[in-house]
């Protein structure tokens, strides 16, 4: 997803606009602490809105925790925030799969003991 930005005073709006370079590209335009920034993606304008709002509402949240801070920091904080989410939930998939994996062999040698 590429980003251009500009300042604005709206409250959060998101817009779409096909893209003329592509037929699978767009321009979903969101609003996040007050940025206006214009996202060209190939996501869903939808996912992009929900996307936007879950940044946005960390930062609010962590705004709320330490409301003295700079805003460099408090973006700085947000961007941790998410990363360890992210971190986290990749190391839960990848346990999922691997415990999948280890049922789907298990059941496949009950099939392969039941069928002689």
């Amino acid at each position: 997803m590429g980003t251009q930005g500009s300042e604005t005073s709206a409250s959060r709006t998101t817009t779409t606009s096909t893209n003329p370079d592509t037929s699978t590209n767009e321009t979903v335009e969101i609003v996040i602490q007050g940025k206006r920034l214009s996202v060209r993606t190939d996501r869903d304008a939808a996912f992009v809105e929900k996307l936007a709002d879950y940044v946005d509402e960390t930062i609010e949240s962590i705004s709320g925790q330490v409301p003295n801070a700079p805003t460099d920091k408090v973006m700085l904080m947000a961007i941790m925030t998410i990363g360890e989410e992210l971190f986290e939930a990749k190391g839960d998939n990848r346990a999922l799969r691997s415990k999948l994996r280890e049922r789907a062999e298990a059941m496949d040698e009950l099939l392969d003991e039941w069928e002689r």
